[in-house]
């Protein structure tokens, strides 16, 4: 078995091995249309398009979350902050859409993977639901600074980092408010 496995990854290897060196001959030959291949600006708009799609994604999320929040938090504090927080993403998607669209760029509709957790914060009873938001909301705020923090350091346009950091400041305040609101009720 292990004879199997290995004589497997040596064939991988040498298939990648053979890709990646008729690459490099493709590469050297004179007769390859200059059009073919990718020009730095083009690898910076896709880049610019994957940050533009993965922000407006996150930032949708949370925009629905928020509005959740502020119509079943059972704690003031904590409907205070959803309510914040709405505006705040509310405010960030308008001015990513805003660059976006100066750059040509599609902002996304809605993601698969956050419907399921919204349905799971919407089906959280109204005893859990304060807990429950802030645990979500926690979790997506990180991910979403993460992907401003990286952004804001080293995305390539320059609109976009700015927007990027701008706004990370803002999420770390949010995720700070929703560690300092009272665990239950209010």
């Amino acid at each position: 078995m292990e004879r199997c496995a290995a004589v497997g990854a040596l064939a991988v290897l040498a298939v990648a091995a053979a890709d990646m060196a008729g690459c490099r001959r493709a590469a050297m030959r004179d007769d390859i249309e200059p059009q073919a291949l990718v020009s730095h600006e083009e690898l910076n708009e896709s880049e610019s398009a994957r940050f533009v799609r993965a922000a407006g994604l996150a930032v949708g999320a949370e925009i629905e979350a928020a509005r959740l929040a502020a119509r079943r938090a059972q704690g003031p504090p904590l409907r205070s902050t959803a309510e914040a927080m709405l505006a705040d993403h509310t405010r960030m998607f308008d001015e990513l859409g805003s660059i976006a669209r100066e750059m040509g760029i599609p902002l996304p509709a809605a993601a698969p993977g956050d419907a399921g957790r919204l349905a799971v914060l919407a089906s959280a009873p109204d005893g859990a639901f304060d807990a429950e938001f802030r645990r979500e909301a926690g979790v997506s705020h990180r991910e979403l600074e993460s992907l401003l923090e990286e952004h804001a350091a080293a995305g390539p346009d320059p609109r976009l980092r700015a927007f990027a950091a701008r706004w990370l400041a803002v999420e770390r305040a949010h995720r700070a408010a929703l560690e300092a609101a009272p665990a239950h009720g209010g």
